[in-house]
């Protein structure tokens, strides 16, 4: 580590650089002491209370300032992680909810389309039996001609459509159903993703608070309030 880095780091926490470069020869003895400890990727994250009483006894820590800036920090990194996991959740829960409201416009084009189908069929059909200009039946002869039969096979045709026209209303329907079920999921799981997302916020603000009371009462003497506000940290991870 350079000293330019030193020198960030310092400012940063308040510390001076000659300070700040005690402590990281104290960390790197204890990384070197605790090897194995250190090899399991699951201890990462977490704060050793015996670095925390070999620190305090090395008097590293008699800085409040410098100790309020710690967990300053480790609550930083706290908040914008859970607050990435809330918010990521809420866009999840909106992207379902227009996916819902998708289906059921879907459903609604596809029962238009099928009507204009239908009112084709009858307007066909309709064409069919009547002359556009006195009304007189177009096919008047027996049913051994093949007017009759061009006649029969509109009105099965009308019939066909209006026929499919029924089962595509029940599907839309069923879509729709679907549909309306769809939404409600989205919009309860949207609300409960926004409700962890304030509950998340209000809890680490009494825990920043709770943190502030801690670190105003620590003094150079009572060097395990700060044990525990290291512990603290470490619970919350």
């Amino acid at each position: 580590m350079g000293n330019t880095t030193y020198a960030y780091l310092a400012g940063k926490l308040g510390l001076g650089s000659t300070k700040l470069e005690k402590l990281s020869v104290e960390l790197e003895d204890h990384f070197q002491a605790n090897e194995v400890w250190l090899s399991d990727r699951g201890n990462h994250t977490k704060w050793s209370k015996a670095l925390a009483e070999r620190l305090i006894a090395s008097k590293m820590l008699i800085d409040d300032e410098w100790f309020k800036k710690v967990l300053e920090l480790g609550y930083r990194v706290i908040t914008a992680t859970k607050k990435l996991v809330a918010d990521k959740k809420l866009e999840s829960a909106d992207k379902e909810l227009v996916a819902a409201n998708t289906l059921v416009d879907a459903a609604d084009q596809v029962m238009a389309v099928a009507e204009l189908r239908t009112e084709g069929a009858t307007l066909e059909a309709a064409a069919g039996q009547t002359r556009n200009g006195d009304g007189l039946w177009l096919f008047r002869s027996p049913p051994d001609q093949p007017g009759f039969f061009r006649l029969a096979i509109r009105n099965t045709g009308y019939n066909a459509a209006k026929a499919e026209e029924e089962m595509v209303a029940v599907n839309v329907e069923m879509a729709k159903k679907v549909g309306a079920l769809k939404i409600e999921a989205a919009e309860i799981v949207a609300a409960a993703a926004k409700d962890e997302a304030e509950a998340a916020a209000l809890k680490l603000a009494r825990e920043k608070l709770l943190s502030d009371q801690e670190v105003a009462c620590v003094c150079p003497h009572n060097a395990r309030a700060r044990i525990v506000g290291i512990n603290k940290i470490r619970t919350v991870y």
